[in-house]
């Protein structure tokens, strides 16, 4: 092998561990930073699920999370200290990779109260559009009947529209969500 071949390598592996320690120094340096911040935007999507706005994020004192069954549990109180809703984390398949979130229901859960969504990979401007304001606020007030589903508008039936060209990603939220409603709410048991 000729000289300039070994400076070459040489100087490639010296310039990778340069910057490859640049970055690991820099991750450690951010990351309180990134955790905050993935704090407050799991905040954010708990307190819109609710129906709240909240420019700082906090939850404030009308909220607080239990465990239960191994599963952090958001509950809202009344001034009364009394239960008004839940606000449950959900995960499942999407058309591309997983929908993560929070579906807050009434306390007897009866209705839902609101749903926000805090991670997805859908296609962005198709179902991507499962972020926008329009289609999270078609779930709130919608009644929970149990062996009952929510399901899409097809003319006049039905309890809320899908996205156009989104099909996949519109079912997918549905089946989600009524995975939810029928399965883990059942296991919901705070005082």
């Amino acid at each position: 092998m000729k000289k300039e071949h070994i400076y070459t390598i040489v100087f490639m592996f010296i310039v990778s561990g340069v910057f490859t320690l640049f970055l690991a120094a820099s991750n450690a340096y951010y990351l309180p930073v990134i955790k905050k911040n993935a704090e407050l935007s799991r905040n954010k999507s708990i307190l819109s699920a609710f129906g709240i706005e909240s420019k700082d994020g906090s939850l404030g004192k009308a909220i607080e999370m239990v465990k239960v069954n191994g599963t952090e549990i958001y509950v809202k109180r009344n001034e009364d200290n009394t239960i008004e809703a839940y606000a449950v984390p959900f995960t499942g398949s999407g058309l591309w990779g997983s929908i993560s979130g929070y579906l807050a229901v009434s306390s007897d859960f009866a209705k839902i109260v609101g749903v926000d969504f805090t991670s997805h990979s859908e296609t962005p401007g198709l179902g991507g559009r499962i972020d926008e304001k329009w289609f999270k606020e078609q779930f709130r007030g919608l009644s929970i009947d149990k062996g009952k589903p929510l399901v899409y508008k097809a003319g006049s039936e039905g309890d809320v529209d899908a996205i156009t060209g989104a099909t996949s990603t519109s079912k997918s939220v549905l089946q989600i969500l009524n995975n939810v409603i029928e399965s883990d709410l059942s296991r919901l048991e705070v005082k």
